[in-house]
């Protein structure tokens, strides 16, 4: 009997350890939310083909959900919605019409993370144009 309890106990010390891990997976199994998952701080910002040093802004991005900071100004979270048409774009919606629909294109490239606001200039761009010529870009890099 005693090596009975000690078999159900010791098969059920896995399920009792994995219920308060935190699931790594955003929802929807986006690939996109996979890449962002995090907090990144911006470096640097492309502007008309110049780079800057810009340290203002920062970005976490946990599951579905994306939390901004501008400056010393108030956080304000997001909710994060990949785009369904381009794997390298995606939007964050306030839920208000001043931050409603921001759309962005990204990419990740030697650990820094581009941000290229969406905008009539880029909106038709297959191949997005990340030299800051057409459109300012934000460059992040993760905190660790």
């Amino acid at each position: 009997m005693r090596t009975l309890t000690l078999t159900a106990l010791l098969l059920a010390l896995p399920l009792v350890c994995r219920a308060d891990d935190v699931d790594p997976e955003p929802p929807g199994g986006s690939a996109v939310l996979r890449k962002l998952q995090g907090e990144w701080q911006a470096v640097r910002r492309i502007r008309s083909g110049k780079e800057t040093a810009f340290d203002k802004a920062s970005y976490t991005f946990k599951k579905d959900r994306v939390t901004a900071v501008m400056g010393k100004g108030t956080p304000r979270e997001m909710k994060f919605k990949p785009d369904s048409k381009r794997p390298d774009a995606f939007a964050l919606d306030q839920g208000n019409a001043k931050m409603s629909g921001s759309h962005f294109i990204f990419k990740i490239e030697k650990g820094e993370l581009y941000l290229l606001p969406v905008t009539f200039a880029t909106k038709a761009d297959k191949k997005p144009d990340f030299s800051g010529n057409k459109a300012p870009v934000i460059v992040f890099k993760k905190v660790e």
